[in-house]
């Protein structure tokens, strides 16, 4: 009970941090003004915080490892503990901080594919818990369906995996993906200046959640813009869009929300 409550403890400080960041932020540069925190979903987006990160996120790790296990055993690969936690073959001889380097890109690359494949496919039906608010704020980054989050998990993951990235290394870069993805939502008009068309950012992003006709489908990189523009889904207006959420009755409360794209595929 002691951990359990120093654990529980340690989220409140950490979402108490993040907070203070992020208001103050959207506070200062609002990309749209007016927007109030308590808003329509609030409820549901805090109950996110705790479900993505705590109970959503674990899900995906044990998935991920159950797969690397059956793997190894179909294979009858002969690979020791040692070379699982440090990366094995030419990959795994390389310095951690270029193995760092080469994982960003590729995995960024790979979340490029995998986000357009969550709007071009079944899948959308997953996605759109995530693009129904129609406010968009760090608050409801983390409002996404397990379902998604390991699918996305999975094709991230596997290629780094298969090659010979250090696990130890991979995981050490979640965090960092995590507190982009929340930067990314913020309601900020930040756009970069002459890097808007390089570095992904919350301008950026907040025409991939558009509702409006023209900047749909668009948009789907992580970090680097490099992906849009290459392959033909950049858009990036110098104004910023006004409308958002999806033209779907999406539910407001969690098990709504949960139980939804399977009610939609039934």
């Amino acid at each position: 009970m002691a951990a359990i409550a120093q654990q529980f403890i340690g989220f409140v400080i950490v979402f108490g941090v993040i907070a203070a960041i992020f208001v103050t932020l959207e506070r200062l540069w609002p990309a749209n003004r007016g927007w109030r925190l308590f808003r329509p979903g609030f409820r549901t987006d805090l109950l996110y915080w705790v479900i993505t990160p705590v109970v959503t996120r674990t899900l995906t790790r044990v998935i991920l490892a159950l797969l690397i296990m059956a793997a190894l055993a179909v294979l009858g690969s002969s690979l020791t503990l040692e070379q699982l936690k440090y990366g094995w073959g030419p990959v795994g001889e390389l310095p951690w901080g270029l193995q760092a380097v080469l994982i960003v890109l590729l995995a960024d690359f790979m979340g490029y594919w995998a986000h357009r494949l969550h709007h071009t496919t079944r899948l959308w039906k997953f996605h759109t818990i995530h693009h129904a608010p129609e406010q968009v704020d760090w608050l409801m980054a983390v409002r996404v369906h397990p379902v998604n989050d390991i699918v996305a998990s999975i094709i991230r993951a596997t290629p780094l995996l298969a090659l010979g990235f250090a696990p130890a290394a991979v995981a050490a870069l979640v965090p960092v993906f995590a507190f982009l993805g929340l930067y990314a939502h913020a309601n900020v008009r930040w756009d970069y200046g002459p890097l808007r068309g390089v570095i992904v950012s919350p301008a950026f992003h907040r025409w991939h959640h558009t509702g409006e006709a023209e900047g749909r489908d668009c948009n789907y990189g992580g970090l680097l813009v490099i992906w849009d523009r290459l392959f033909g889904t950049y858009f990036f207006p110098k104004r910023a869009p006004e409308k958002f959420g999806v033209d779907e009755p999406v539910p407001d409360g969690l098990i709504g929300q949960m139980l939804y794209p399977f009610r939609r595929a039934a």
